[in-house]
């Protein structure tokens, strides 16, 4: 008898334990409920950026031991029309100065094209509406080509493919003098009565749908566009639209089409190393749609049965901001300086090494190791800084030398202040 009992209670505990691993991995925290300052942490973001800057800093810098650098840089230029004339991918002259770990893997199309989404929308120039409609459909050739047969971070298939990192002749560059009906322009599509390009036969499957970081604008350019045809203005952008919704399935917990993963503690994880760039641009995603689902009272219909209106991506994107500021297994902010417990050797050789109002002379490559090495907290303290992340258990070591985990980004801080200032705003669950 006291077998059986035991062996039920067992069996009870088992799936007790199974339904709340359920219930994190559809990205809900509330087993972690901790009530957030978000204009804090929003604050300590910003922050952040102070300690990344070069050039000769202001008199209002607040993290002092930020010092000025890179004094000769850079010069004028006009950065788009530069980018689009001298076309090619960076990586292929810095070659093992930045790959494989900052390798161009999508090649520089979609950041022409993302480039050319924000100048629009700030300039309301044609021409760049126009640049997009007649380059976007290559995203699909960009996808079959470059990153869905390499050994990309963002890959599913993990083959390389021979000279996967030469610039091959650009597919823009028969559209650069191009004019309507000429034997120059793309066959398909019209100029409609605003003057501007009809993509009646755009790549319906928007290259890779579901990818947004540093090297892949895929699914913020679905996004982007989405805006548009949702809030009734006058250009015809449904490809964009039904991709963003593609997006968001493959992102839900609990859609037949979902393609990233979740951590027992409610994480989103993808492959490749800083995850929570992942967790925070696809978050950024998410709540920026939302905001387009609910102007247009609309849904997103996933298959299955499965449905989510705007407040489920907004409840998705809350739990991982709220994961980030310590509603997690370990119960750690992983924002240095937010709340109490957060990580203290980082991967940032700013941050570990002496700043030079008390070091004064030049540490080189190697003399940075002793500071490397140490078991001890860095010397000075990047407030905000977002770094990668625990593992896919929800654990973390606290190391420098695992940069995988402990390695702050600009990439990753940049969407979570949007998030944040979002929250802040609008902080009842």
């Amino acid at each position: 008898m006291g077998e059986s009992i035991s062996s039920n209670m067992l069996l009870l505990l088992v799936i007790a334990m199974a339904t709340m691993t359920n219930v994190c991995a559809q990205g809900n925290l509330d087993g972690y409920n901790i009530k957030h300052n978000y204009g804090d942490a929003l604050k300590k973001s910003i922050l952040f950026f102070e300690g990344q800057r070069s050039g000769k800093l202001p008199s209002s810098q607040r993290l002092k031991w930020r010092k000025d650098s890179a004094l000769h840089d850079g010069a004028d230029i006009g950065v788009f029309e530069f980018a689009d004339k001298y076309r090619g991918s960076y990586s292929d002259s810095l070659k093992e100065w930045v790959c494989p770990f900052y390798c161009d893997y999508s090649g520089y199309q979609d950041e022409l094209i993302w480039a050319a989404a924000w100048l629009h929308r700030a300039s309301g120039k044609r021409f760049y509406w126009n640049y997009v409609m007649t380059n976007n459909h290559y995203l699909g050739r960009i996808s079959e080509s470059r990153v869905n047969k390499s050994n990309s971070p963002f890959s599913t298939s993990r083959t390389s493919e021979s000279g996967l990192n030469k610039v091959p002749h650009s597919p823009f560059s028969k559209f650069r003098e191009a004019t309507p009906g000429s034997a120059g322009s793309h066959k398909s599509g019209g100029y409609g009565i605003f003057g501007v390009r009809e993509p009646n036969d755009l790549y319906s499957g928007g290259g890779i749908f579901a990818e947004f970081g540093w090297d892949a604008k895929f699914a913020g350019i679905n996004i982007f566009f989405s805006k548009m045809l949702m809030k009734g203005e006058e250009y015809y952008v449904d490809p964009f639209r039904y991709n963003a919704n593609k997006f968001v399935c493959s992102i839900l917990p609990e859609s037949p089409s979902r393609s990233v993963e979740y951590s027992p503690g409610g994480l989103l994880f993808k492959p490749g190393g800083s995850n929570m760039q992942h967790s925070t641009a696809l978050s950024f995603l998410l709540l920026i749609y939302a905001r387009y689902l609910k102007h247009g009272n609309d849904i997103i219909h996933c298959g299955n049965n499965v449905s989510a209106a705007s407040s489920r991506l907004i409840e998705l994107a809350r739990n991982q901001v709220d994961y980030i500021l310590g509603s997690n297994p370990m119960k750690m902010s992983y924002m240095v300086g937010y709340g109490q417990n957060y990580p203290q050797r980082i991967h940032h050789r700013g941050s570990s090494l002496p700043s030079i109002d008390q070091h004064p002379n030049r540490i080189a490559c190697s003399d940075g190791t002793p500071y490397y090495s140490t078991d001890e907290s860095n010397r000075n303290m990047l407030i905000g800084a977002v770094i990668g992340g625990p593992d896919m258990n929800d654990v973390y070591a606290d190391s420098r030398a695992q940069f995988v985990n402990s390695e702050p980004t600009t990439y990753i801080n940049a969407p979570l202040v949007g998030l944040l200032a979002y929250f802040k705003a609008h902080p009842v669950r």
